[in-house]
């Protein structure tokens, strides 16, 4: 198990962190949950040949077959600009093999290297190299703009007027930031400000906080929780943890 997360201030804002987890011990092949989140994320299978995963921004749950170690890496919506993936639209809410992403020529490139590095620093150094050659690249102003209401949306989620004050930061109607929203990302704003909501709802339950994270992030109390996770990922969160528990030793 590895994890580490993004702290050059030069690539902060593209990569959240990197993680990687083993195959469980006996089994030669397990499901991975891959939750709604407000972020995209890279799947780097190391010592078997199936293929590297993206997920983009998402609204919905995913499970994927997991054959050996999986190395994952967790992008902010602005890294797409700089692995040539815009619009958003290509990979929102699917799990597809990069090989199939138009534009993923980096991303290929980031997989060959993921997969002859030799350890989990080794292959953070990998890619973190792929997104280092862009910091200089010139970028659309539309994919910027769209970029910067993104992470507004995500970083301002719980604000209860967050939509009406991120149409006033981008300087148009709320109707018009949705049309624009839409177009460009693939899912309507208040589906990323749900998706937002679930993502630090859920990682506040793996990391075991205070019995009341679920208001903080936005629920009404922990029935109104718990009813979303099942209606999203089909599980209660006891389930998921324990399903978990087998990569992480969260229990």
């Amino acid at each position: 198990m590895g994890f580490e997360r993004e702290t050059d201030s030069r690539l902060a804002r593209r990569a959240d962190c990197y993680w990687q987890a083993p195959l469980p011990p006996r089994h030669d092949v397990v499901v991975y949950p891959s939750l709604p989140e407000p972020y995209l994320n890279l799947y780097f299978p190391v010592g078997c040949d199936a293929p590297a995963l993206i997920k983009g921004l998402s609204s919905s749950a995913d499970f994927l077959e997991m054959r050996c170690t999986l190395f994952g890496v967790r992008l902010h919506a602005r890294a797409a600009l700089y692995l040539d993936i815009v619009p958003w639209t290509r990979t929102t809410n699917r799990i597809q093999p990069i090989s199939d992403v138009v534009g993923g020529h980096w991303l290929m490139e980031a997989a060959s290297n993921v997969r002859r590095a030799a350890s989990f620093p080794q292959r953070v150094s990998a890619f973190r190299e792929i997104l280092t050659r862009g910091l200089d690249s010139d970028v659309d102003t539309t994919w910027l703009q769209t970029a910067d209401l993104v992470e507004y949306i995500v970083r301002h989620f719980q604000d209860k007027n967050v939509l009406a004050d991120a149409a006033h930061f981008v300087g148009i109607s709320r109707r018009s930031m949705g049309r624009w929203f839409s177009r460009l990302v693939g899912l309507r704003p208040k589906q990323l400000v749900q998706s937002a909501r679930f993502h630090a709802a859920s990682a506040s339950l793996h990391a075991e906080k205070d019995a009341g994270f679920f208001l903080d992030c936005g629920f009404f109390d922990q029935s109104h929780f718990i009813r979303e996770f099942r209606s999203v990922t089909g599980m209660s969160p006891e389930k998921y943890l324990s399903t978990l528990s087998r990569f992480y030793n969260t229990r």
